[in-house]
């Protein structure tokens, strides 16, 4: 890292939120220690390596999937130079403080390392900066209060990402990463807002 004012973070997803985080530090424990982290036992986490500037926003990403065997430990062996790829990442969108670099599955600089990365859509880069604006490091993941406050926890999250979504950007290279994307339901979602707008302002 080029400042020591910069920290490292690692985000887990569930489905389309970010339900868990920890520092670099912290995770690289866990790989090195075997902990167990049964809630994503045998399958592949999405995950997200996030460098983050003096102001809280996201200065260059790294979209990773960490492979969980049956048991619930990080496969062994597992490894990624995940500063590595961060460094030599390509642009990406901007995130509050200018194009982030970015390391996904279409944009990989380590050609052997592209199967482990995979691609994002808007809604994803939205989640992590509201991981990163709430704290989220140090606080209980959303599943662990229950099955049902867990699925209310995650609709809400939903909406939230679904009715942010909806809204055009102030930022042109946001806009433009959406088209780049092809996300049609977003295109329809904006359409419709503002043909309700329209239909609005001609009511009486």
């Amino acid at each position: 890292m080029s400042s020591i004012s910069q920290k490292e973070a690692i985000y887990l997803f569930t489905e389309n939120t970010v339900s868990q985080g920890l520092w670099l530090s912290e995770f690289e424990q866990m790989v090195k220690d075997q902990v167990q982290v049964e809630k994503f036992k045998d399958t592949s986490v999405k995950a997200a390596y996030v460098v983050i500037g003096a102001q809280d926003f996201a200065q260059a990403i790294v979209l990773f999937t960490l492979p969980i065997n049956d048991k619930g430990f990080v496969n062994s062996g597992w490894y990624l130079p995940l500063r590595r790829l961060a460094d030599s990442a390509g642009h990406g969108p901007n995130m509050g403080d200018g194009r982030i670099r970015l390391a996904c599955h279409s944009q990989c600089s380590i050609s052997w390392h592209k199967d482990s990365l995979w691609e994002p859509v808007t809604s994803d880069f939205m989640a992590i900066r509201k991981a990163i604006r709430d704290n989220l490091i140090g606080q209980k993941p959303l599943s662990l209060s229950g099955q049902e406050t867990s699925g209310l926890s995650q609709t809400l999250a939903k909406s939230t990402i679904a009715s942010a979504l909806s809204k055009p950007h102030e930022d042109p290279e946001v806009e433009q990463l959406k088209a780049e994307l092809n996300l049609k339901p977003l295109r329809i979602a904006i359409n419709y807002s503002n043909y309700s707008a329209k239909l609005n302002a001609k009511k009486p």
